[in-house]
């Protein structure tokens, strides 16, 4: 005769509260089978709460790997129920397992990790890479729930699954998020280096604005050359490629940018409303945003563009007590005065931040307007 699995074990501590919160999840409401073991009946299969303290044992840890559990009401209506029942680390939405199947991630209060199985989508036996045309879904939503897992595992870093989701499915390469921006501009907003370098290998071609993103300097040179027209167009999400540059740091293209006219004061088409020198004042490293900054000005930026909140590059710099970039932007006529739209001004973001230095730079430059030599050569007046 065959072997057929009869009992799957869940580690708890605290019986009851364990029969309380599997009742309520699985909507069965199972027998006690020991005082320290309640079972419950899921087809061939029973799952068993155990604690084993109740039997006198040293308590066992949590499960070691995900335990599949199908179910046939709507994922989004369990998740609801066990996000008040009090599990964790729910998934937003559900998305496409290693098998195949669609299903939500949770963990419930005594960190076993269980995956909730639309009953739909099930299926026995069968290989990996298989396992996508099997499924019983329609077949766009069947892809709409593997991209989602996919890009959900570009945003969370999960290095591991982007790889393990590739090799089902190479085309999800092209995978975009709301905005359009690809997974590979995904990855390197969210600063996942590891993924966006991955990604990045997967790739066969670029656009100008990935490109610039990653510090591409081969296959940026490559599309100015052949398409120097788009220099000044954006991507799917707005940002600009100068600013893209600007932002991540890439001195480099920020110049191959500008020497093909890349417009310098150009304003990102999305809600930021970025220019050029915002996106480089958002640098972490002074050393990289002083080089990039210089580029700009020396190129004609107005040093006094606003963001959509209305904070010029001053504010940025001063909000984080950057001194010399606060001495270049003044040099170029950044004005000290400028106020955000919160009637915030860049000594007021400067005192807020704790920089006394600034705070007195910016009030004595404020207050006097003295005469100053920019760092291109040129004596401007205030």
């Amino acid at each position: 005769m065959a072997a057929k699995l009869f009992r799957i074990v869940i580690p708890v501590s605290g019986i009851e509260p364990a029969v309380r919160f599997y009742q309520r999840l699985l909507l069965v409401d199972g027998v006690r089978q020991t005082p320290a073991m309640h079972c419950f009946p899921l087809g061939q299969a029973t799952l068993a709460c155990y604690d084993a303290r109740a039997d006198g044992e040293a308590p066992l840890g949590p499960a070691p790997q995900p335990i599949c559990i199908s179910v046939e009401e709507n994922l989004m209506q369990l998740r609801v129920r066990a996000q008040q029942m009090g599990a964790r680390e729910i998934d937003p939405e559900p998305r496409r397992l290693p098998g195949g199947e669609a299903g939500l991630y949770l963990t419930d209060p005594w960190g076993n990790r269980l995956a909730m199985v639309d009953s739909n989508s099930m299926h026995w036996g069968v290989n990996m890479p298989a396992a996508r045309a099997r499924v019983a879904l329609p077949e766009t939503q069947s892809v709409l729930l593997f991209r989602q897992d996919f890009l959900n595992a570009v945003k969370g870093g999960e290095f591991a699954r982007v790889k393990e989701l590739l090799a089902l499915d190479h085309d999800l390469i092209d995978t975009v998020d709301n905005s359009g921006a690809s997974v590979l501009l995904v990855a390197a907003y969210k600063r996942h280096e590891r993924i966006a370098a991955y990604l990045l290998a997967l790739r066969d071609e670029l656009n100008l604005c990935e490109a610039a993103a990653m510090g591409a300097i081969e296959p940026l040179t490559a599309l100015l050359r052949r398409q120097p027209e788009r220099v000044n167009l954006p991507g799917a999400d707005g940002f600009l490629p100068l600013g893209l540059a600007c932002f991540f740091g890439h001195g480099d293209c920020v110049d191959l940018l500008l020497q093909a006219r890349a417009d310098v004061n150009a304003v990102s088409r999305n809600n930021m409303r970025s220019h050029p020198l915002n996106s480089a004042l958002s640098q972490t490293s002074q050393e990289c945003a002083l080089g990039i900054v210089s580029r700009l000005l020396r190129a004609g930026a107005n040093p006094n563009a606003a963001q959509v909140s209305g904070h010029t590059p001053l504010h940025q710099a001063a909000g984080r007590g950057l001194m010399e970039l606060v001495n270049l932007l003044l040099s170029a006529g950044a004005n000290p005065a400028a106020r955000a739209d919160n009637g915030a001004t860049p000594a007021m973001l400067a005192h807020r931040g704790g920089h006394a230095a600034v705070v007195a730079r910016l009030r004595a430059y404020e207050h006097s307007g003295p005469a100053v030599v920019d760092p291109f050569g040129e004596t401007m007046m205030f």
